[in-house]
């Protein structure tokens, strides 16, 4: 996708023609940067998956994979949010008015000084308990096919009807230590 089908929250990126899994660019990433899908048909997912693949020098680099983020069209938000997190906590969370909740774990997928394929994909299921829940999935390729990391349960169920239900990602990077994404598809139910 084009860097004009995205909102950023900063400008310490660059397309990125000498490191990538698809050419002929990757998206590089310099800064503390969040941005969120703005094309039209991943504006409202209430379910979904968000699959791309990732480079990082060092694990204490943290990214997110965002969704059912409520930031409205032309801004970026970490607040009113769900997220998979990776950084030295391996965590699925979402975020209401400021206020994080840990709804699960996955194992740490590894990745450094290589390219990483992770995807997380929500979707109304059952928790363990046999409740409905939003089921938070995150998978890592292995190359042949999609390994589950780890599971997410939410009965709360927050934003579900909300008219913005955006996805994206966050990437905490430096100058010195960048992290790179690449290949992102949003998929939407069919």
């Amino acid at each position: 996708m084009p860097l004009a089908d995205w909102d950023f929250s900063g400008a310490q990126r660059a397309l990125d023609q000498s490191k990538y899994v698809s050419s002929p660019s990757s998206l590089k990433l310099t800064g503390d940067i969040r941005y969120l899908c703005r094309k039209t048909e991943a504006l409202c997912l209430p379910y979904g998956r968000v699959q791309f693949y990732y480079f990082r020098n060092s694990t204490n680099r943290y990214q997110a994979i965002y969704f059912r983020n409520q930031a409205p069209l032309g801004t970026v938000a970490v607040t009113d949010t769900y997220a998979v997190n990776l950084s030295t906590s391996y965590t699925i969370f979402k975020n209401v008015a400021g206020s994080q909740t840990n709804l699960g774990t996955f194992t740490p997928p590894g990745g450094v000084s290589e390219w990483v394929g992770l995807a997380a994909e929500w979707y109304q299921g059952m928790d363990p308990d046999n409740l409905e829940a939003l089921v938070i999935d995150v998978y890592k390729w292995t190359g042949t096919d999609w390994l589950l990391l780890g599971s997410g349960y939410d009965t709360a169920q927050s934003f579900l009807t909300s008219e913005i239900n955006r996805v994206g990602h966050r990437a905490a990077a430096r100058l010195a230590n960048p992290v790179w994404h690449d290949d992102t598809q949003i998929w939407r139910p069919a």
